[in-house]
């Protein structure tokens, strides 16, 4: 009896939460939007000249966005998926369909370095078709900034990728069609807004990208106003990730390996944890100290430093070396945690390994592992807790991001894992999204079949349930 009583307020809780998002995602589909006639046979020559095969989820997704493109109502799409498993490029294609049928895009990245890097990759893979991306970021000359808000105003410029530079009132768009958010929890809620709004006649298509990718149940539910596309497959020749777990006093075996990776001509990481502020000069002091021995160890290679208290100009200069693989050896903070693409780097060593969450763990060994060449992963540390030696044997065991994110639910709860401010997750009295995730498929199904078929209801049963989702105590 018990037990029924409980199933029975749980699925009650899901379902009122579930008609609320799937009610808005109905009411936003009634909406006009931009529709995008893009060029499918230009797109497939596009594609066809790619140095590289798309997968069979890249091609799904890509097949999802131009369908939504072509709609009347306006795109609302989620891309998930894991560390190099290419959402970029989809972002790219989604980027030339819009080209193709007259409209300009807006790519949206959190961070200087991300920015830059994709309008370098996206200038590099399209430039011969005769295509190319403006960069705008704050830290541009003013005479710079100016040619490129032009560009943007008078429509000569198509491609605009940025950060949130983009979103300042003096950037305006003779036909913006498509903004493309990337790392969307990076952002807050009304600067992801502000860029959708910059066509104010009609609703733009807006398509978010997000590299922590969480099981797919889950993901509907966290994005329920969105359609979400998962790609779950890595490009053809990446080799998974050899991950150890060493303790402070193993180093020297981790030493040898750095030793033949470098010699082979490959390049290497070494990440320390982010610590409080209050420390953060000690914090500064480690990473200097720890690049000074391997300095000492390694004395012909070079190595350099990269952390909070650089400003965004030496950031990006030494992110620049590393590239170009001036910079052998990259001891940071966890400032290179997402997108950053060396495909030459092969060795990921973490230090203090215990102080990072699985999810972030994972996005820091995605760093390596980015071309055909076997990579290798150093976890560091040494946990005291049970819950700390778990998740590093997860890491070593397993290189899946999704089954990865659902062991992380279960040790740290989704808000944890997901920014709860950023997130907009409900607090719920009784359920739990993954102990109760049966449940939740069943309500989930339940409000769709009902929103389907709205004749199942009466008018009054209607307004009913609008009430009570609108006032069900969940606080987000």
């Amino acid at each position: 009896q018990h037990h029924q009583a409980t199933r029975k307020i749980i699925y009650q809780e899901f379902f009122l939460y579930q008609w609320r998002l799937q009610a808005a995602l109905k009411q936003h589909e009634t909406e006009p939007g931009i529709q995008i006639h893009y060029d499918n046979d230009q797109l497939k020559t596009w594609i066809s000249h790619l140095p590289y095969e798309l997968t069979q989820a890249q091609k799904q997704v890509v097949n999802e966005i131009c369908r939504d493109l072509m709609a009347q109502h306006p795109m609302r799409r989620m891309v998930q998926g894991d560390v190099g498993s290419g959402k970029t490029l989809v972002a790219f294609l989604a980027i030339l369909a819009s080209l193709s049928g007259g409209f300009q895009s807006a790519l949206m990245a959190p961070t200087e370095i991300l920015a830059k890097q994709h309008a370098q990759s996206f200038n590099q893979l399209f430039a011969s078709m005769g295509m190319e991306a403006a960069l705008l970021t704050s830290a541009m000359t003013a005479k710079a900034k100016q040619a490129v808000l032009d560009g943007l105003a008078n429509g000569q410029i198509q491609v605009v990728i940025g950060t949130h530079a983009l979103i300042q009132e003096t950037v305006q768009f003779k036909q913006l069609g498509l903004v493309i958010i990337d790392e969307q929890h990076r952002f807050g809620v009304g600067q992801r807004q502000a860029l959708v709004d910059k066509n104010d006649k009609i609703a733009v298509n807006l398509l978010q990208m997000t590299a922590t990718p969480i099981p797919r149940s889950l993901a509907m539910t966290l994005y329920g106003e969105m359609h979400v596309s998962t790609i779950d497959q890595l490009p053809k020749g990446r080799q998974p990730i050899t991950t150890h777990w060493l303790k402070e006093d193993q180093l020297e075996e981790l030493e040898d390996h750095v030793a033949q990776e470098l010699e082979a001509g490959h390049q290497v990481y070494y990440v320390l944890p982010l610590i409080e502020s209050s420390e953060h000069l000690e914090q500064i002091e480690n990473v200097l100290e720890v690049a000074e021995r391997l300095a000492d160890r390694f004395p012909n290679f070079k190595v350099d430093v990269l952390h909070g208290q650089l400003n965004k100009e030496e950031q990006e200069a030494v992110m620049d070396r590393f590239k170009q693989n001036q910079v052998q050896i990259l001891v940071a903070t966890t400032m290179v945690e997402v997108g950053v693409d060396v495909p030459n780097a092969t060795i990921m060593v973490i230090q203090s390994a215990e102080r990072f969450g699985l999810a972030q763990l994972h996005q820091l060994r995605g760093r390596v592992g980015r071309s055909q060449l076997a990579s290798y992963c150093y976890l560091i540390g040494s946990p005291t807790t049970e819950q700390g030696k778990e998740r590093l044997k997860i890491m070593v065991d397993h290189q899946d991001g999704f089954l990865i994110s659902r062991e992380d639910l279960k040790i740290r709860g989704m808000g944890d894992l997901m920014g709860r401010s950023q997130s907009g997750l409900p607090e719920f009295h009784y359920a739990n999204l993954i102990e109760d995730e049966k449940i939740l498929t069943v309500a989930r199904k339940d409000v769709q079949d009902l929103l389907k078929h709205p004749e199942r209801l009466s008018e009054a049963e209607w307004q009913a349930l609008n009430q009570w989702s609108q006032t069900q105590a969940i606080e987000v």
